[in-house]
């Protein structure tokens, strides 16, 4: 019968001339007399006082954040927007998404906030079926958000969408019905 690893739980086989197994070889076991667990720090195993205890009184578990356990310690304090009276998080520069702290949509005059890809949700779906964006058509006159070539005809994205009665670029994502950009793309001109 071969001899297993020293280690709780552990029933590997020891390697050769150790008390130990290959997984556990590197490591030192806790300095209290009979303890079978493996060293955390200060040579001692986390139940004999490898970590530090909770500050909070009667508690006995192990520190999470600081000075306390995850029960008693705050969590990570979020900073807050720097604009008088908003109580939103902080993102960029120090202000919430409304106060201008996101990141706005790449695309050219597109004032609406990035969600996916650097692309706010409706350019992000332009892009996901194929529409060319302003900066793969060679147009430098282009704006928000690109042309469709068909032909000798060159039409706008927001043109196309106002044929299906969408609204232009930067209005609201919840006020677009909902359009069916095969349609979109496939459609004579």
């Amino acid at each position: 019968m071969t001899a297993t690893c020293f280690f709780n739980d552990c029933n590997n086989s020891v390697v050769p001339g150790s008390w130990k197994c290959s997984f556990h070889k590197n490591r030192s076991r806790c300095l209290v007399k009979s303890c079978q667990n493996q060293v955390y720090t200060r040579n001692l195993c986390v139940r004999h006082g490898g970590k530090r205890r909770c500050d909070a009184p009667n508690c006995s578990r192990n520190v999470r954040l600081g000075n306390f356990c995850s029960s008693h310690g705050s969590g990570i304090a979020k900073k807050l927007c720097i604009e008088a009276g908003c109580t939103n998080v902080a993102h960029k520069r120090q202000r919430c998404v409304r106060h201008g702290g996101g990141r706005q949509c790449k695309i050219h005059g597109c004032k609406t906030h990035a969600r996916t890809g650097g692309y706010c949700c409706r350019h992000m779906r332009l892009v996901k079926a194929g529409v060319p964006s302003p900066d793969s058509v060679a147009s430098p006159s282009m704006s928000c958000p690109g042309k469709e070539v068909a032909g000798d005809n060159v039409k706008t994205v927001d043109e196309l969408l106002a044929d299906f009665g969408a609204l232009t670029c930067g209005k609201g994502l919840f006020d677009v019905p909902h359009i069916e950009l095969d349609t979109i793309l496939l459609m004579e001109f």
